[in-house]
């Protein structure tokens, strides 16, 4: 999953900034068990907490600096051996095999045009040294969450809102978001429900240097379906892009259409994947059973764990400090 923050400051970086960065960094620690690290350049600082999917040696830690640039990444670039390769004719030399890496060249040699040129999910903050300029940024689906909070001093940025806290001087709930929330049971971005900060909307690039701040909407949006090929066809690309790992993978599997589909499909690519699923006690809403069917019926290695109400119960008392929103659907939960 990965996770990061950081702080862009109009003057240096004190000791007290970077004491908060490093408490932002204990605050978001269960996204990337794998490695914690910081960075700290004149007036920036990046922190990031990795969970090693893609070439999880060392060398691909995070932040990555070079000589030219700092990045810090949350996410999954699909086609990024393909752009690697494209990166190399350009005279790109790289030390990794990670997709980090790829991003990190791409913006360098490229701009924020190689961000149309990517598919894949991802929220990231890339620092170009020479520029002095950050730039923010989100998939266009928003399946990676990026926060901000702006100040006068700087911007802070981190991929939860309570990674936020160390920096707000008070923590105080956003009123005006209330009724949005209670009629809908979510909060759209930009806006958020802890006040001062906000959530940078999906597909935005956001550009910001020492003195100033814009944002343009990356007009990249969800891929594009390969044309005459079935909608079938398009899901099992679509998995077997998000099969890349230098890790074992996994897939959850509910047994209802959707799981299902796409564990057959993971199945028929990564023949003996291990699949997930969550029972209850109470069998009226359990579907275990359907899980085990499909589960035998594409040669998966199924686990089934059950919870019970106590279960259940005691998850929902400590819910709350999991999450940087009200969340109104249960789902969370299981």
């Amino acid at each position: 999953m990965c996770g990061f923050s950081g702080y862009l400051s109009k003057k240096p970086i004190s000791e007290d900034q970077l004491g908060a960065l490093r408490n932002s960094l204990n605050l978001i620690e269960h996204r990337g068990p794998d490695f914690k690290g910081v960075i700290h350049h004149k007036n920036i600082v990046f922190a990031h907490a990795r969970l090693a999917i893609i070439d999880p040696d060392e060398r691909s830690n995070q932040p990555m600096e070079s000589e030219h640039s700092i990045l810090a990444f949350n996410g999954e670039i699909y086609n990024y051996e393909h752009l690697r390769t494209d990166l190399k004719r350009m005279g790109s030399i790289f030390k990794t095999t990670s997709d980090t890496e790829v991003l990190l060249k791409g913006l360098e040699h490229c701009g924020e045009e190689f961000i149309d040129r990517m598919n894949g999910c991802f929220s990231f903050a890339f620092y170009s040294k020479s520029k002095r300029q950050l730039l923010l940024a989100r998939d266009p689906m928003g399946i990676n969450p990026l926060w901000i909070c702006e100040s006068e001093d700087g911007i802070h940025f981190s991929s939860e809102g309570k990674g936020l806290f160390p920096f707000l001087d008070q923590k105080y709930i956003n009123n005006d978001l209330l009724n949005d929330y209670f009629s809908y049971s979510f909060t759209c971005a930009p806006e958020s429900l802890i006040k001062g900060t906000q959530k940078l909307p999906p597909g935005v690039l956001k550009s910001i240097d020492i003195q100033s701040v814009y944002s343009v909407n990356n007009k990249k949006t969800i891929p594009k379906l390969i044309k005459d090929s079935s909608l079938l066809s398009n899901l099992e690309n679509a998995v077997k892009d998000r099969l890349m790992a230098d890790v074992p993978l996994g897939s959850f599997l509910s047994g209802g259409l959707d799981s299902s589909l796409v564990s057959a499909i993971a199945a028929k690519h990564k023949p003996g994947i291990h699949t997930f699923s969550i029972g209850f006690s109470a069998s009226y809403f359990d579907e275990t059973k359907h899980a085990e069917l499909v589960a035998k019926h594409i040669g998966s290695q199924h686990h089934a764990f059950k919870m019970t109400l106590e279960d259940l119960a005691e998850e929902a008392l400590a819910l709350p400090a999991k999450l940087d929103e009200p969340f109104a659907d249960s789902s969370c939960l299981p």
